[in-house]
């Protein structure tokens, strides 16, 4: 039969199949139960061969629509054939050498799960820079700002009372012009430390301590060596500056064992006496300061001490004075008498008679007295020259021994074996 119309066969476009390994998780097990299970759990991915097989029959069981083909087939260009079959078959050389490596790694470490190793290279070690020089920081000075003189809001109000009613001229007021360094003034209401010493004699512990002892003081306290331990405590004292020395006084009796008001006390700074009217602030600037306390009594006996031994180094000096003016005009003397055999190879004479000879007397008290005398000098007259320096009595006999021997006090010196800084003794007869 014929007609007009062509058969046309009906052409279906095949699509393009992309192949590439589908990814399956493996069922892990809690347990290990031969070396093949756990060959599998260290396999993260497993392949399987009919992967390629199932996507063939997918794609071609379920025909695209023609729109889709039509825009499918306009598209690609690029032979589907040859690059199906390239890809297929790198797919399977990677997938069967990425699973011997694990089944491999598996069987050597069975109990440790296989790690992946990376192809990156380490990184390389730092590179550390040396440091720039840089300059030691100035040190860091603190600065401490100091209280005002004025500030009294730490005081009580009976101080602060005073302190207002009483004009205080401070450091900073003065004018410093004239000063060679400047000075950090120093707060008025500074406190001080006062030392007390207690001064005493034997006759104010035999005679006078019994007249002031008090029981509430002294306790059970009988001892010589307790009661001599218990005066020579020192007690401190801290005081205001602006305070007197009364004030310090007080609070010393009121603690010591001895009550020191009752003494009629004078006070001693050293070599310099303290009164009690006196302020703190005129004993100098100082932040401790040592008083040393006698009774009355003490200080009267140790001023005629004092003046005992002043007489007496007076008249060391007054003897010494008279003997310097003796040797000298012995000396005169010496120089003034007529000198024989004066040839030069005859000078045992001559050579005495002008140097006089230095001797010195010793009495039984241990005084000594020094005479300039010459060879010609009697020994009689020696003797006069002693009485009269060491102020004996008219009408003394004095009889002088040398080396245990007694002197004639007709001979002269030079007829003795007494020679230059000889020492003789003076017996009173």
């Amino acid at each position: 039969m014929d007609s007009d119309v062509e058969e046309v066969a009906n052409v279906q476009v095949r699509p393009r199949v992309v192949r590439r390994p589908v990814p399956v998780r493996s069922q892990v097990s809690a347990t290990y139960e031969s070396v093949d299970s756990e060959s599998d759990d260290d396999d993260f991915f497993r392949l399987h061969q009919q992967t390629s097989a199932a996507l063939e029959s997918d794609s071609n069981s379920t025909p695209p629509s023609p729109d889709v083909a039509a825009s499918e087939e306009e598209s690609h260009v690029v032979d589907l054939d040859s690059d199906s079959d390239v890809d297929s078959t790198s797919d399977i050389e990677k997938n069967a050498v990425v699973g011997e490596k694990r089944k491999h790694a598996g069987e050597d470490a069975p109990n440790t799960r296989s790690r992946s190793v990376s192809l990156t290279p380490p990184p390389s070690a730092p590179h550390h820079e040396p440091a720039p020089n840089v300059p030691a920081p100035a040190p860091f000075i603190h600065t401490f700002e100091l209280d005002s003189d004025t500030d009294t809001r730490d005081l009580d109000p009976s101080l602060q009372a005073v302190i207002q009613s009483t004009p205080i001229a401070h450091a900073r007021s003065q004018p410093q012009e004239n000063s060679p360094a400047p000075r950090t003034p120093r707060p008025a209401l500074e406190r001080v430390q006062i030392e007390f010493q207690f001064m005493y004699d034997p006759e104010f512990l035999a005679h006078e301590l019994p007249l002031l002892w008090d029981p509430r003081r002294w306790g059970r306290i009988r001892s010589p060596a307790t009661i001599e331990k218990k005066l020579q405590e020192h007690v401190a004292v801290v005081v205001f500056t602006t305070d007197v020395v009364a004030t310090a006084v007080a609070a010393y009796s009121d603690i010591f064992v001895v009550d020191v008001l009752a003494t009629d006390p004078v006070l001693m700074d050293r070599m310099t006496r303290v009164f009690p009217t006196s302020t703190l602030a005129s004993l100098g600037d100082k932040l401790a300061v040592y008083i040393k306390v006698f009774p009355r009594s003490v200080y009267n006996r140790r001023r005629e001490r004092e003046a005992v031994e002043m007489a007496r180094v007076e008249g060391e000096r007054e003897q010494a004075r008279r003997d310097l003016e003796m040797v000298q005009e012995l000396r005169q003397a010496g120089d003034t008498l007529p000198s024989e055999n004066l040839n030069l190879g005859h000078e045992d004479n001559s050579s005495n008679n002008i140097s006089g000879i230095r001797i010195k007397i010793r009495d039984k008290a241990g005084r000594d007295t020094l005479l300039l005398v010459t060879a010609a000098t009697k020994v009689q007259s020696v003797v006069e020259n002693y009485c009269k320096l060491a102020q004996l009595q008219p009408g003394t006999k004095v009889r002088l021994e040398f080396d245990d021997e007694a002197l004639d006090p007709s001979d002269t010196i030079g007829n003795t074996e007494i020679e230059d800084d000889d020492m003789l003794t003076a017996f009173c007869i």
